[in-house]
């Protein structure tokens, strides 16, 4: 008997898998080849996430996940851009409004604004993603200074 319900179960729960909404997430990144990501970014490193904090809070204020935050990160390798040892990356709080992660280790592309660093969820790719395009945009460079 307990075949036939196990049966009848696994075909209810697949129709209920697919009828119940999944979870909301506004933050929906365009998939862009991972050379152009590299090339698009002003900055590029693998790190290690040091510290998180808001950046202008506001005492009494509610709190959003689309509140400016910074993260700070120990550099282990640049890719791109002129980066020292520690980096200050401007973000949003939460990962549902495409704000960064808050995992220890990140390979990331930076934009710079008006002097700063920033990045988003939408940034974030793999370190051996990350080393294949820099690898990639070095041969182009070499080529381009042989011809």
């Amino acid at each position: 008997m307990p075949g036939v319900r196990r049966a009848l179960w696994l075909p209810l729960a697949a129709i209920l898998a697919l009828a119940l909404p999944a979870t909301a997430s506004a933050c929906s990144c365009a998939k862009l080849p991972e050379a152009k990501r590299f090339q698009a970014a002003d900055g590029a490193f693998t790190g290690t996430l040091v510290s998180r904090r808001a950046l202008d809070p506001k005492p009494g204020a509610p709190e959003s996940s689309g509140d400016p935050f910074v993260h700070r990160y120990r550099v282990e390798r640049r890719y791109k851009g002129r980066l020292f040892r520690t980096v200050w990356v401007r973000t949003v709080r939460g990962e549902e409004t495409c704000g960064l992660p808050t995992r220890p280790r990140v390979a990331l592309y930076l934009d710079r604004v008006k002097g700063h660093w920033e990045s988003a969820l939408c940034d974030v790719t793999t370190r051996s993603a990350m080393r294949r395009a820099a690898r990639g945009a070095r041969a182009v460079a070499a080529s381009a200074c042989t011809t």
